[in-house]
């Protein structure tokens, strides 16, 4: 387990702590619009699944679903893994994964395989938050063109309050894909907020590396 944190943590190459309030953060003077919804099957919903990424989103889009059956014949494997290392159990409270096994090693050389495991592991057992959105930013790390895992980051950040980082997702997204239209209909739900952006925004890698602390969970 030690070995698999260690790999884990190389390729996510944590290099700052962000401590952000469970609340609404906005860069002074947006409009955003705290009603945007986020469904990953507007971006990419694959019925034919010619590449990883099809059968990564298909996956996530199955269990959104609740169609487990359906995701386990893209991902059998990952329906037998042992987490019971990496859980804990606090007595009135659903029990919640906070470490990784070595089972990551099989998933953490292949983007879309890495954004498929953070996904299931955060339904199936109950992620913490702060490790689900590790794994996320994992994923960028290894293909920050992986839209599909800009998407799932931008929705935690603007779910629990970090509206700004969302915002900056957004727009690259936008960058990214200028031809989809849900991405198209996101940017153009906060393109003010976008737009109104103070802060002095960091490249994608540096985000990517920067951890994050909620103090607001589920």
């Amino acid at each position: 387990m030690k070995r698999a944190y260690l790999a884990l943590s190389i390729l996510i190459s944590i290099c700052l702590l962000r401590c952000v309030q469970g609340k609404e953060t906005k860069a002074k003077g947006t409009q955003g619009n705290d009603n945007v919804t986020f469904d990953l099957s507007r971006y990419h919903n694959p019925t034919l699944l010619k590449s990883k990424k099809d059968s990564s989103l298909a996956f996530i889009n199955l269990l959104s679903k609740e169609d487990l059956k359906g995701a386990e014949r893209i991902y059998p494997k990952m329906f037998s893994l042992d987490v019971t290392s990496g859980v804990v159990t606090v007595e009135g409270e659903k029990p919640m994964l906070v470490g990784l096994g070595e089972y990551v090693l099989d998933y953490s050389k292949n983007t879309y395989d890495l954004l498929a495991l953070s996904v299931f592991l955060k339904k199936k057992h109950n992620t913490r938050l702060e490790l689900y959105d590790q794994m996320l930013r994992g994923s960028i790390r290894l293909d920050s063109t992986n839209v599909a895992a800009l998407y799932l980051l931008s929705e935690v950040r603007h779910k629990y309050g970090v509206k700004e980082d969302a915002y900056y997702l957004i727009s690259k997204m936008k960058e990214l894909d200028t031809e989809n239209p849900e991405i198209h209909r996101l940017y153009r739900s906060q393109e003010s907020s976008i737009k109104n952006l103070t802060q002095t925004l960091p490249s994608l890698d540096d985000f990517a590396r920067t951890d994050i602390i909620f103090l607001r969970h589920d």
